[in-house]
């Protein structure tokens, strides 16, 4: 994937500013065209779920949708049944 614009340096924006930061740190950043800063690296998760955060929305819908339809199932039910003792 290819920007537009070069990116500005680092030291250029950050030689006005009186931030302490690591080389290690100064190296990994990229400030974009409008001027907002973005790591160049990209560490994976550590909390050792494998689902993107897409993946998460929708099991989570999923597992509402289920529950709100089987808590209209039990209600259903139970009308169902008190109906049919007010028939006996």
């Amino acid at each position: 994937m290819s920007r537009k614009s070069s990116p500005q340096s680092v030291e250029s924006k950050l030689s006005n500013h009186s931030v302490k930061t690591s080389l290690v740190e100064t190296e990994s950043i990229v400030i974009a065209p409008n001027g907002s800063p973005h790591k160049t690296t990209h560490y994976p998760r550590t909390s050792g779920d494998n689902m993107s955060k897409h993946q998460r929305y929708y099991a989570r819908n999923r597992e509402l949708v289920c529950a709100r339809q089987r808590e209209a199932r039990r209600r259903k039910k139970v009308l169902r049944v008190s109906q049919k003792m007010g028939d006996i």
